[in-house]
């Protein structure tokens, strides 16, 4: 499916009925940031936030939560309170282009749990205690554009440092805000690495500085070495 077939699929598929408390989401994710180049988007769009002559822009925010996996359940910590908050993302179409990953979701708010806390740093549990499954530290710098929110993410799960960048917009915004997301998706795509660069890091890390415009192999022996 083309992708502009699949926006007007998007666009229909969002007028359907919501359950209580939920929202539907268009996101467009992006994947092969570092550090590095995550830092150096950020800089970037603060400036742009900043700038008084771009009245579009509003000013940047910065939260920093923790997500807790139990029993299936997202859970997330709530500035100034112990109550988590129970979350959960249902992704009712998804498209893939350029290495973007484009979704409509539905966000549910199930509020807030009532059994499970978060007290001095440390999960509580008033009933039967359950497993914590999986959790992950994230900081996320959210820039707005008109109706367009960008959001990026540092997230940190055990010893894995992972950069997050994603653009958000309500379906109702998409057909004002067309223009201006592509615009968004194109700066945001420019702002990776590219294959040549990931190329030359891997060579310069793991192949004694070799020079070649293709991944030198023969320097680890595992698939999931070569991911990492």
């Amino acid at each position: 499916m083309a992708y502009n077939q699949f926006l007007r699929e998007v666009v229909k598929r969002s007028k359907l009925p919501l359950p209580l408390n939920s929202q539907y989401e268009f996101e467009a994710r992006f994947r092969g940031y570092d550090k590095q180049s995550f830092d150096l988007l950020k800089t970037k769009l603060k400036g742009m936030s900043d700038n008084p002559a771009k009245k579009e822009w509003k000013p940047y925010t910065e939260t920093e939560y923790t997500d807790y996996y139990i029993s299936g359940r997202r859970y997330s910590t709530q500035e100034d309170s112990d109550r988590l908050k129970i979350m959960e993302k249902i992704v009712v179409a998804d498209h893939i282009e350029n290495d973007v990953r484009y979704a409509l979701s539905q966000e549910r708010d199930e509020g807030e749990s009532e059994d499970i806390f978060y007290v001095d740093n440390e999960i509580k549990f008033s009933g039967e205690v359950r497993m914590i499954e999986m959790f992950r530290k994230k900081k996320r710098t959210t820039f707005q554009v008109n109706e367009v929110l960008i959001e990026m993410t540092e997230v940190k799960q055990g010893n894995r440092m992972q950069y997050e960048v994603e653009i958000e917009i309500e379906p109702k915004h998409i057909k004002k805000n067309e223009k201006l997301f592509d615009q968004l998706v194109n700066i945001l795509l420019k702002m990776r690495p590219s294959n040549e660069e990931v190329v030359a890091f891997y060579n310069a890390s793991m192949a004694n500085g070799k020079i070649s415009k293709d991944l030198i192999f023969g320097t680890v022996t595992r698939a999931r070495d070569l991911k990492m």
